[in-house]
């Protein structure tokens, strides 16, 4: 993981309070869309209803207990990494189960209207007021990334207005399922699969992911055991940053991210430098960046690209036996 996540040693051990609590807001209107809203508005209510069963008790408390800690780690986390407040809901997956399991034996199911309004609340507040601090890539909250879409064509209010009807109708259906588990469990579950086939079609379907992953998986094709590839790049663009962070998790270690754009280097990179010391300060293989990639190394052959037809793909560069010519300066870091 390198440096992904070595700032989480400094900054405030408390960040700012305004921005911590704008930035829990939006994971709990994340976290309450991906489990289909009624796990958590009906957390009170099975709270309520578990404390004659001290063994149920003990699990509905440990649940909130790891339910906090998680929520407070994780906004204190985007705080300290991001310049600007960002909700990373893959964090959430080690609760959402919990949740889950803690609300969904609970029969008959109770959502008092004071859990299932603050539960809206959130929703319609994350996805109006707050949307365009909070959603600027739809990468990072794939249970809100299809209404932030459908807000860009509809409009903040009738966005919201949709939204929470349907979390509303959720809630309502589920309430109303009493003690079948099957038809509770099918309220709970048609949620989050509209939204996360909503997120898939648009991330996995749109410039420039699929290019990126696209070129990911020529190049491990393409790379002999033992190779290596330096992903070559210059500004903080996202498209460039899909390459740097795909490259690192998918190659297995065999990938190293050089930053040629001057101190600081951005988190998700490795080590940076003269962009002509690239290929020999890493020991690469192959280079990967984007079209200005052939200055970098000009004696090295364009391996030839992956299809174009959903938009363009990375550069890559097959770096001759002799490297690209050009003595590295010694590293500075």
């Amino acid at each position: 993981m390198s440096r992904f996540y070595a700032q989480e040693a400094q900054g405030p051990l408390v960040p700012p309070l305004l921005p911590t609590l704008v930035v829990l807001l939006a994971l709990v209107s994340a976290l309450a869309l991906g489990t289909g809203v009624v796990p958590l508005a009906a957390l009170p209510g099975a709270w309520m209803a578990a404390r004659r069963d001290p063994r149920r008790a003990w699990f509905l408390g440990f649940t909130i207990l790891v339910l906090v800690i998680y929520l407070l780690g994780i906004a204190r986390h985007t705080l300290l990494l991001n310049e600007t407040p960002k909700i990373q809901e893959r964090y959430l997956f080690a609760v959402a189960p919990l949740l889950i399991v803690a609300t969904l034996t609970v029969s008959p199911l109770a959502v008092s209207r004071t859990a299932a309004a603050i539960v809206l609340t959130a929703i319609v507040l994350t996805l109006g007021p707050l949307a365009h601090h909070l959603l600027p890539r739809a990468m990072d909250a794939p249970s809100l990334a299809i209404i932030w879409a459908s807000r860009r064509g509809l409009g903040p209010g009738l966005t919201c207005l949709l939204a929470a009807g349907a979390a509303a109708t959720v809630l309502i259906g589920a309430v109303r399922a009493r003690a079948s588990l099957l038809a509770r469990v099918a309220w709970i579950a048609a949620l989050p699969l509209v939204l996360n086939l909503g997120w898939y079609r648009l991330q996995y379907r749109a410039s420039p992911l699929e290019p990126v992953w696209r070129t990911v998986r020529d190049l491990e094709q393409r790379m002999g055991p033992g190779q290596r590839v330096t992903v070559v790049v210059s500004d903080t663009s996202e498209a460039q940053q899909y390459l740097a962070l795909y490259a690192k998790f998918w190659l297995d270690g065999r990938s190293t991210g050089y930053w040629t754009g001057g101190e600081p280097i951005p988190w998700y990179l490795d080590v940076g430098g003269p962009a002509r010391d690239a290929a020999a300060r890493t020991r690469a293989d192959y280079l990967a960046g984007g079209s200005d990639l052939q200055a970098v190394c000009p004696s090295a052959p364009p391996v030839p690209a992956v299809d174009r037809k959903r938009g363009q793909p990375p550069m890559i560069l097959k770096v001759p036996p002799g490297g690209c010519g050009a003595p590295p300066t010694p590293p500075t870091r």
